[in-house]
């Protein structure tokens, strides 16, 4: 089968951050874009969320606000400024309910 170039405009650092994961992987981007056209000839479907099927960004939103809401919140100022690394470890620890 003849091969064809597939050429695509992508951030040069994206690029080569993606290149280098795939390089850890065994893979490269070409073999990476086989891939996913092959899925897609197998599927008819990409491989991830068609995003006009993904919630709302207003839904997002509310839900990141209220996961926010319910942190812990640290009091004003910063209270690890007189502490050791130890110290703050260990405050953390006792934060989370185990003993330090």
């Amino acid at each position: 089968m003849e091969n064809a170039m597939v050429a695509a405009r992508v951030p040069v650092e994206r690029k080569e951050r993606v290149a280098r994961k795939l390089a850890g992987m065994n893979s490269n981007v070409s073999e990476a874009i086989n891939q996913l056209f092959d899925y897609i000839d197998t599927h008819n479907a990409l491989p991830f969320p068609d995003e006009s099927q993904s919630v709302p960004r207003t839904q997002r939103a509310a839900a990141a606000s209220e996961w926010l809401n319910g942190l812990t919140r640290l009091p004003e100022g910063n209270a690890f400024q007189q502490l050791s690394d130890e110290e703050i470890t260990q405050k953390r620890l006792q934060s989370r309910g185990f003993e330090a």
